[in-house]
């Protein structure tokens, strides 16, 4: 089970600001570079004033579910009104890594582990690299979970919610290594579809 396959229900509900963006005169291209300077803006914002303003927490899960949005919005606008291109996307996969980045790198002072979360940081790339090769290879994208972006998203949402309520997270290295192994497992699951689709047209 993944928050992926919740993605039709929510693009019907962001449908309409979808349309209405269109008869703006947005682009698909511009949402998807603002969804990455959004969290470019969280991520810098977290690192520098969190450990002293708690407040500033909150601005990971609201962040995190506006960008979300936002990576909906862009791919109903490239899909739905002809604005898909090579262009947006290597916008919408390398915007997805450099915003995963900057949000986990984000958190290093304010952890105790910080090479468990280089570590995540880096597994999470292997993750999207993993997606992207796959639709090289199949012609379809690998979204499989536990752990891909929407699930990281939701994840990473709920650990601003905790430190946000000025909760200690216990057992965080425990945690961090179960996330690494949830990332390990995504990466196996995504490469054995690409490994079973080849094998199924070579038969």
């Amino acid at each position: 089970m993944s928050v992926y396959q919740l993605k039709t229900a929510f693009q019907n509900k962001l449908r309409p600001i979808s349309n209405t963006l269109i008869k703006q005169g947005f682009t698909a291209n511009q949402i998807t570079l603002s969804a990455v300077i959004l969290s470019l803006i969280t991520a810098h914002l977290i690192a520098r004033h969190a450990k002293h303003h708690k407040a500033y927490w909150y601005l990971l899960p609201t962040g995190l579910f506006v960008r979300m949005a936002m990576n909906a919005i862009d791919g109903m606008m490239a899909k739905e009104h002809g604005q898909a291109s090579t262009l947006g996307a290597w916008l919408n996969e390398s915007g997805d890594m450099v915003s995963d980045t900057a949000l986990f790198l984000g958190l290093l002072p304010h952890t105790n582990h910080p090479a468990h979360l280089v570590f995540i940081t880096a597994l999470s790339l292997a993750t999207e690299l993993t997606a992207i090769m796959a639709t090289l290879l199949t012609g379809e994208r690998a979204n499989h979970g536990p752990l891909g972006k929407s699930d990281r998203a939701l994840a990473l949402g709920i650990f601003g919610l905790i430190k946000g309520l000025d909760k200690e997270l216990s057992y965080e290295r425990l945690i961090l290594v179960i996330a690494q192994l949830l990332l390990i497992k995504t990466i196996i699951n995504r490469g054995q579809a690409i490994i079973c689709h080849r094998s199924t047209n070579q038969q």
